[in-house]
């Protein structure tokens, strides 16, 4: 099993219990995210959302995932904000959100679309250094001209 496989199988409540920091791969030259991530969608609860990632960044996590068809942003950016009230410097709290994708007639499916997505992500999150670590679409659009559109974004 791959270091990545292994990652994934932990959950939350094992990180609780686990002293050594989760590994990190780098995606960038002097980029690097957590093996695992904590997201929740919107039939969690507000107040699930957010208590599950504050849970979840208390205890070491690193890594967290909203998405625009979650509908939680809001929820995500306070529980970054509570971390950093906490004493986690912004930095080392990974955010991953997604944009979707996945109708023909989608406007993420261009790159204006895909610009305007991420813009509306952060201002929902409301992260005090409005910035994404990693954007990724959700959903594909329906053909690959409409995926290299997406893809084209200046993010």
């Amino acid at each position: 099993m791959t270091m990545a496989c292994a990652a994934l199988l932990l959950s939350s409540s094992m990180l609780a219990s686990t002293a050594a920091p989760l590994p990190r791969f780098p995606i960038a030259p002097g980029v690097s995210m957590p093996a695992l991530s904590e997201g929740r969608d919107h039939d969690s609860g507000a107040k699930g959302v957010a208590a599950s990632l504050e849970f979840w960044l208390r205890r070491g996590g690193e890594g967290v995932d909203t998405a625009a068809d979650y509908r939680n942003q809001p929820e995500v950016g306070r529980a970054v904000a509570a971390a950093q009230a906490a004493g986690a410097s912004r930095r080392s709290i990974f955010v991953t959100s997604k944009i979707l994708g996945f109708k023909p007639s989608s406007a993420v499916c261009t790159a204006e679309g895909a610009l305007a997505a991420v813009k509306a992500d952060l201002k929902a999150l409301k992260l005090s250094d409005n910035r994404l670590d990693l954007v990724l679409q959700h959903f594909p659009c329906s053909t690959a001209q409409q995926n290299q559109g997406a893809r084209a974004a200046p993010v």
